[in-house]
């Protein structure tokens, strides 16, 4: 199992694929009448009689292309905007790191560095994404973590719930992605 739930690599959907295939399927006969046309070989005497058929055979076909079509298209419009609010979550996400990393190194394991250390890790949490963990791991510092443990020894239920739960969480994940790499340098 990847250390990533999301990773930035994608693969098409089943139905993505389906679709595709059998638009590409549909297209391969007027494709094919087209090239016999365009380079003018004659049809056979049987095939001139059936052009009438073949007008309505084309006609359905058109029209079950071109829905396909737009399937395709609205599930590709539907994707796009699904990893554009990825990507936005991702940069709001980073850019508050950077914060977080300008307040600690000020003025270490301060307040606002722990505030907002605490926003993100319930961002991280809530969206279950070991990705947003591993990052917000590299804001952690020594004396951000040693604030979390003394608050943690202290039995402080209501101060800083995320970033605490956040931590825990991240060794979680550490532990199971070194586990997992030491699994695969056995069997490998």
């Amino acid at each position: 199992m990847s250390m990533f739930t999301n990773s930035y690599q994608y693969r098409w959907p089943w139905y993505l694929k389906v679709a595709a295939i059998a638009a590409i399927v549909l297209c391969i006969p007027p494709l094919i009448f087209y090239v016999v046309g365009f380079f003018g070989i004659s049809a056979p005497a049987n095939l001139l009689d059936l052009g009438p058929q073949g007008d309505f055979f084309g006609g359905h076909v058109a029209a079950i292309t071109g829905s396909l079509t737009l399937i395709v298209v609205l599930i590709s419009a539907h994707l796009q905007q699904v990893f554009d609010r990825t990507f936005r979550l991702r940069e709001h996400f980073l850019a508050g790191l950077a914060i977080i990393g300008q307040y600690d190194v000020a003025k270490p394991g301060c307040e606002q560095a722990l505030r907002l250390l605490d926003y993100y890790a319930s961002l991280a949490l809530e969206l279950e994404d070991n990705e947003l963990l591993i990052l917000l791991n590299t804001v952690m510092t020594k004396e951000i973590r040693s604030r979390l443990e003394e608050l943690d020894g202290q039995k402080q239920p209501d101060i800083y719930v995320s970033a605490r739960a956040a931590k825990q969480k991240i060794g979680e994940v550490l532990r199971d992605h070194h586990m997992a790499r030491k699994g695969k340098k056995r069997n490998g």
